[in-house]
């Protein structure tokens, strides 16, 4: 590497470039002209004997290189930072945004306990929560995802970190004057029961109903299909209908919905639901302390 031409701006550039995919939008992230950037790239890619940054038409994607220089950048690019500001960062005074992706029933069970936590503790900190996508968990960087609350998908990505959060077993629910719920269903019985089924297929997360069959307390007809959790226990009502639901999302829905909750005839293992964030932030000090709380949140 020519050290003579390589300057801390240049990583500066790298990262900027890493999460906006595209040179014009680094651009406007870094208040500078499309064509300096891109010459700071050529700078970047003469030093480190690697194209870096392959444009396909739509956008600039990384090589196995950048890949590996990625996470290493950015804690350089941290500590860097602490050293200036010559103490480590309050995160009492951060007003940084974060994005939080997850799916309903987990901001339902989660949010309030996470938000109460963040306005004790860094009232200037935003929180943005939005619906998971699987083109988040493949393309984290271009989404500016922070951190994602998902089940595991059996998925992997080199880019991304992966922690357990919790487990959480399945129950079944009813409506409180569905009839064929007087008494605990045995496994007969459940398997002809009418059934609302959550679908979780257009998210690529784990389809329950189809843990159900594979363990035999179920079979392959429903009367409904939601993709909300949320929604079923208005769906319920009245109705000679049953769900499966995780035990949280049952907690939860017990505390404003007319639902009786019941055992399920055969046990099912239980729903793991994982921490997922990008590499490069691991080492970022508000982007700990997020995770911690979110892993207190979860505990509670």
């Amino acid at each position: 590497m020519n050290f003579k031409n390589f300057n801390l701006h240049q990583l500066v550039i790298f990262e900027t470039i890493w999460v906006a995919r595209n040179l014009t939008r680094a651009a406007e992230t870094l208040h500078m002209t499309q064509p300096g950037v891109s010459a700071a790239l050529t700078r970047l890619r003469s030093s480190l004997n690697d194209p870096l940054f392959i444009w396909d038409g739509t956008n600039m994607n990384p090589t196995p290189r950048a890949h590996q220089l990625a996470p290493k950048i950015h804690a350089l690019l941290a500590d860097f930072d602490d050293v200036i500001q010559n103490t480590p960062p309050d995160i009492a005074d951060t007003d940084r945004e974060f994005m939080l992706v997850s799916v309903d029933y987990v901001f339902a069970g989660l949010g309030s306990r996470l938000l109460r936590r963040f306005r004790d503790q860094a009232p200037g900190a935003r929180l943005r929560m939005t619906n998971v996508d699987l083109a988040m968990f493949e393309h984290s960087e271009r989404f500016g995802v922070d951190l994602m609350i998902a089940p595991d998908m059996g998925f992997s990505n080199q880019n991304m970190e992966m922690e357990r959060l919790y487990e959480d077993a399945y129950v079944g629910i009813a409506a409180v004057d569905n009839p064929l719920v007087r008494t605990q269903p045995g496994i007969d019985e459940f398997a002809l029961m009418p059934k609302i089924y959550f679908n979780s297929s257009a998210v690529g997360i784990a389809n329950h109903e189809n843990m159900a069959l594979e363990h035999g307390i179920s079979d392959h007809s429903y009367t409904l299909l939601t993709y909300s959790y949320l929604t079923i226990p208005f769906l319920l009502q009245h109705s000679d209908c049953v769900a499966m639901v995780p035990l949280r999302v049952a907690n939860l829905l017990l505390k404003g919905t007319d639902i009786n909750v019941f055992e399920l005839p055969q046990a099912v293992p239980p729903l793991t639901v994982n921490l997922y964030w990008p590499s490069r932030l691991t080492g970022d000090r508000e982007h700990q302390w997020l995770r911690d709380q979110v892993r207190a949140a979860a505990a509670e």
